[in-house]
């Protein structure tokens, strides 16, 4: 372990700590219809009493003995802090009641305890691997801990117990902030009322639109500010959306069509790299066209985005207002697609208007099919932390939102920090650039 100087002479110890959320053993019903819909919620207390890191679980629906799996990678962590857990039980009539708490000091013991596990993980597939030491490393085994549950005020049988799993070694990186390193968890849901309403259909031919929720790590090191991207009040669209109680409801309802969570038509997982990334967006490619993608990031660390250009969007009701739901400030927002090494290098080396004219007038439908052949082929071979030279290309273009331009820098060094091996490519939306790789896209292109 290193050590951080507090303040005033006071140092703690640092480690690397993964955790791993497994489960609840016997919680009590919470339900009168079912039994409980249960979540957890962690918070991280440093030593001197400071809130450093909250986390929390998917809901886990109609059960007392729910399996989560969740792992949560941490770095620079202080020695003697505080886990504290809160398990919650969902309930949509009414507000979420607090089924119990309790909490695990990561004292001397504790960690003595945990840095003695045998490095040992399961991977995806089930096999038995070596848990590796980088920064983005799966999460042993470890320390298998069973918490009892003390119950709230409102529950009055017993509560049953949280499952953890704990590890530690010494930090791989320098002395610094605690920060999170994933892994990076993800859902899709996919809406066969909004394909209908669009006519968006999925490769295999279904009427359906896709929405994303990307739940990035290490937020508050790169934006401390948190939602500091205020509506902007200087945006017709913006103020005659949010200026409406009609209009924000009519949003925030279509947000949640798109976004509703459960069921068949939601998946799940976790990106281990800019590999994954490239490959759960098929390489930006659909019915045999690359796509444009329409982002916010949230003030929890969540990227929710879909496709651009859809006329679901159009009209009076802004595309990121929609994906915000209508939230009143996001941490930023603008528009996202995907490029193979052939196409980035191309894109990426126009240096001026006449350029970008001359490649505008070089997108034939034929040729949009060819470049959209060419990413496919060039995902061979792609996953995990393994991108090859594929290039994620951000912007700030929102006018709704409309988030400063300096920022994008930090933007970038977010997603390489969740995304590694994958480039990340900065542009403000007023760079010429964009009208060329916009107009390659032909949905994003007739927006």
């Amino acid at each position: 372990m290193v050590t951080k100087k507090i303040g005033m002479g006071v140092t703690h110890m640092l480690l690397d700590v993964n955790i791993v959320i497994r489960g609840c053993e016997g919680l009590p019903r919470m339900d009168l219809v079912g039994h409980a819909d249960p979540y957890v919620i962690l918070r991280i207390m440093s030593p001197d009493g400071a809130q450093t890191f909250n986390y929390k679980t998917l809901v886990i629906y109609n059960t007392g003995e729910p399996i989560w799996d969740e792992e949560i990678y941490l770095r620079n962590v202080p020695l003697n802090s505080q886990c504290l857990f809160q398990v919650i039980d969902k309930d949509h009539l009414s507000h979420d009641d607090t089924i119990g708490s309790c909490q695990l000091a990561l004292d001397p013991a504790t960690i003595t305890a945990a840095m003695s596990m045998p490095s040992i993980t399961t991977a995806a597939d089930g096999n038995s691997t070596k848990a590796t030491q980088g920064v983005h490393g799966p999460d042993g085994e470890g320390y298998q801990l069973r918490l009892p549950i003390k119950a709230s005020p409102c529950v009055p049988v017993s509560a049953g117990h949280l499952l953890l799993a704990l590890r530690c070694r010494s930090p791989c990186l320098p002395p610094g902030p605690l920060l999170h390193c994933g892994p990076v968890r993800y859902r899709f849901s996919i809406s066969t009322l909004a394909g209908v309403i669009t006519r968006h259909s999925q490769d295999d031919g279904f009427l359906a639109f896709a929405a994303y929720k990307v739940n990035l790590a290490g937020l508050p090191n790169f934006f401390p500010a948190g939602a500091s991207a205020h509506w902007n009040m200087s945006y017709d669209k913006a103020r005659q959306v949010f200026g409406s109680r009609t209009l924000v409801k009519a949003v925030q309802a279509q947000h949640a069509l798109l976004y509703q969570d459960g069921g068949k038509r939601t998946s799940r997982g976790v990106l281990r790299g800019g590999g994954d990334f490239v490959l759960l967006l098929r390489g930006g490619v659909r019915a045999k066209q690359r796509r444009y993608y329409t982002y916010v990031l949230m003030g929890d660390g969540s990227l929710c985005f879909s496709e651009t250009g859809a006329e679901f969007f159009s009209d009076m009701m802004s595309k990121h207002a929609m994906h915000a739901g209508c939230a009143e400030g996001v941490v930023y927002a603008g528009e996202f697609c995907l490029l193979p090494g052939k196409l980035a290098a191309t894109f990426m080396s126009i240096a001026n208007v006449h350029a970008v004219e001359a490649v505008e007038a070089a997108a034939s439908l034929a040729e949009v099919e060819v470049e959209a052949a060419d990413a496919t082929a060039a995902l061979k071979g792609i996953g995990g932390d393994q991108a090859g030279d594929w290039m994620l290309v951000v912007d700030n273009n929102s006018g709704t939102y409309a988030p400063p331009a300096m920022q994008l820098p930090v933007l970038a060094a977010l997603l390489q920090h969740n995304f590694a091996g994958l480039r990340v490519e900065v542009l403000a939306q007023d760079d010429a650039r964009l009208t060329a790789l916009q107009a390659r896209v032909p949905s994003r292109h007739a927006v």
